[in-house]
């Protein structure tokens, strides 16, 4: 799949059909993204309209492997909005009621970088070394330490005696 002027669209395929697209960075929503005449699409709807046609509007491409990075055609679907919430309750995928006022916390957040484990050893095991270093070490950045050991972020993560 390659349009004029732009940067070819390129892929790996793994062990589940996807098909991974290794040529062009996700969004600030997950999904990988091209410049098409000034304008950002997600790469997931280009790969849609290229197999199957226009997109009617209202309506958003969906995925049945739930991976944001596959652009595989026969992994997209057309669905309201409604259709996937509903989807994605069917999966398990939705946020609780309880989790819904604090979004999905720690590890469970699909962008997250750190694991427990980082995050005991950035609390407890870390005196003495500067923000700077803890962030070089982690590739985070040294604000992102401090929320750490502040507890505004990942305050989840107690220490264990």
């Amino acid at each position: 799949m390659k349009k004029q002027g732009h940067r070819e669209i390129t892929w790996e395929v793994n062990e589940k059909g996807c098909h991974i697209c290794t040529s062009h960075k996700p969004g600030s929503h997950g999904y990988p993204q091209i410049e098409i005449n000034n304008k950002k699409r997600t790469i997931n709807r280009v790969a849609f309209e290229k197999a199957y046609g226009p997109i009617p509007e209202k309506l958003q491409v969906c995925h049945t492997c739930d991976n944001r990075m596959c652009i595989n055609p026969e992994h997209l679907f057309l669905g309201t909005i409604n259709d996937n919430m509903k989807d994605m309750c069917k999966k398990g995928r939705h946020i609780s009621g309880e989790e819904w006022g604090q979004g999905r916390r720690g590890e469970k957040n699909g962008r997250a970088k750190l694991t427990p484990k980082d995050i005991t050893y950035i609390k407890f095991n870390t005196n003495g070394i500067s923000q700077g270093n803890i962030a070089k070490m982690f590739n985070i950045s040294p604000s992102q330490v401090q929320r750490i050991r502040s507890e505004k972020q990942w305050k989840h993560i107690k220490r264990v005696l």
